[in-house]
């Protein structure tokens, strides 16, 4: 995970969207067992980021991180960036509000699962600075890769039209 991170500044993607992260972001990784799932949580100033191990198959053991330096973005990006927004939206209330009045394009099988517009919103923008980082930092068909994977396991139909409305942005 050092190596993947050395040369890599996620405040450079996040800041255009939340402001200056005036936080430190930490990624560490969690070899317990039998996690599976990313952890974001918020410590003081740092926020922090728990990603277990890639998936081992069979009696192998897990692959390096460093094999495949995707999973390590995609774990990063969606964690930082829904703590950092999370914050943001906070901070503007007052408009959060009056956007939240109006219902967000998702399907309705996102909907049930994130009833909430602030959640749908997160999930939004999350999956979109993921898939525009991965097509810049690792390849397109990464990125590609990454909207289908939204696209049909987490219902996020929409997120080709978002990604478009977040470079825009």
């Amino acid at each position: 995970l050092q190596e993947i991170f050395r040369e890599v500044k996620l405040q450079d993607v996040l800041e255009p969207f939340v402001g200056s992260v005036k936080e430190t972001l930490v990624f560490m990784p969690s070899l317990s067992y039998p996690t599976d799932q990313n952890v974001g949580v918020r410590v003081g100033n740092e926020l922090i980021v728990l990603m277990p191990p890639p998936i081992a198959w069979g009696d192998s053991a897990p692959w390096s991180y460093k094999d495949d330096p995707a999973l390590a973005f995609r774990a990063a990006l969606p964690e930082y960036g829904a703590m950092l927004m999370n914050s943001y939206l906070s901070q503007h209330m007052e408009t959060v509000s009056a956007l939240s009045d109006k219902s967000l394009s998702v399907g309705d099988h996102y909907r049930q699962a994130h009833p909430m517009w602030q959640d749908q919103f997160l999930g939004l923008f999350t999956a979109s600075i993921t898939a525009m980082y991965l097509e810049q930092a690792v390849s397109k068909l990464e990125a590609r890769s990454y909207i289908q994977h939204m696209q049909r396991v987490e219902h996020l139909t929409v997120l080709p039209a978002a990604i478009s409305v977040f470079q825009r942005y």
